[in-house]
């Protein structure tokens, strides 16, 4: 009898091990820098990504996590991205990081293949919620450019006297951060021609984290024809 009863709880205990096991969660990152970078979750030690990486048996909510990159000569730390990310339950939760999109969830998908009359999205096992499969950014503290960075942009800039050499100025840090609208309608008011403004107004729109906003842009422009222009391109490209 006793070891009728304890083949019975060992069975129970095996049960639930397997099937906590298979309500966790799997986050895979890919890593689209051409080097590698390290990602912190939930202020555990840092996961070096070279290209690829899984990290398994996640709990479902929301975890924090840290993206960082080390800048040579002197291996110093940059943090590219800083936020939460919210995991389902018993779900793979694909992620990119890159220097275009920053960090992004690309798509989630069940671990386990369940049928649903959920249409055309996938089966959220547990809880009868559907998966979502569009992309996912997450932008908002990705290489932002900060305000003492922006002053020190407009200084270089106001003391430019060409308007092409003003134009390589603000060309070099768009492309390398990610800024507001408002940012966006300052920096091309300092352009003198334009030509040049508008050149720069369609740049800025694809390093914008808040493009909702881009309508603030149409001020920077002394001709109605630049507006239009840049308000086709927006809907082009949005």
């Amino acid at each position: 009898m006793k070891k009728a009863i304890l083949t019975i709880i060992l069975v129970v205990l095996t049960l639930q091990t397997v099937l906590s096991t298979h309500q966790l969660s799997d986050l895979r990152i890919k890593n689209s820098f051409n080097h590698p970078i390290w990602v912190v979750i939930n202020h555990q030690e840092p996961i070096k990504v070279f290209s690829h990486a899984t990290i398994e048996d996640l709990v479902a909510g929301r975890h924090f996590i840290q993206v960082i990159k080390k800048i040579h000569p002197h291996h110093i730390k940059k943090i590219i991205y800083e936020g939460t990310i919210d995991i389902p339950f018993q779900s793979i939760v694909k992620t990119e990081i890159s220097p275009y999109y920053g960090f992004r969830i690309k798509n989630v998908v069940p671990k386990h293949i369940y049928t649903s009359s959920c249409n055309p999205t996938v089966f959220y096992p547990g809880n009868g919620v559907c998966f979502n499969q569009s992309p996912v950014y997450y932008q908002n503290n990705i290489n932002m450019i900060s305000d003492y960075e922006f002053d020190a942009l407009l200084r270089v800039i106001e003391k430019s006297s060409f308007d092409e050499t003003k134009y390589k100025i603000a060309r070099t840090a768009i492309e390398n951060s990610w800024i507001s609208s408002i940012q966006l309608a300052i920096i091309t008011e300092k352009m003198s021609f334009e030509s040049t403004r508008l050149k720069l107004a369609k740049l800025g729109y694809n390093r914008l984290y808040d493009r909702e906003n881009a309508y603030v842009v149409f001020d920077s422009f002394e001709f109605d024809s630049s507006v239009q222009e840049f308000e086709r391109y927006i809907r082009i490209n949005s």
